[in-house]
């Protein structure tokens, strides 16, 4: 299942339960003071979450 919209680093773990197997991640990403250590951020989690 794809999630698509409004999902950031405060809201990953729910959707990531919720089913989603595949995201799409922009405005957490490209809005973020530090865009680099945003995408990291969430990558972390992600991979944490699925292991």
């Amino acid at each position: 299942m794809w999630a698509i919209g409004g999902i950031d680093q405060d809201n990953v773990h729910d959707v990531l339960s919720a089913g989603a197997r595949r995201i799409v991640v922009v405005r957490a990403i490209t809005q973020a003071a530090d865009p680099q250590s945003a995408a990291q951020a969430l990558k972390n989690t992600i991979r944490t979450w699925l292991t």
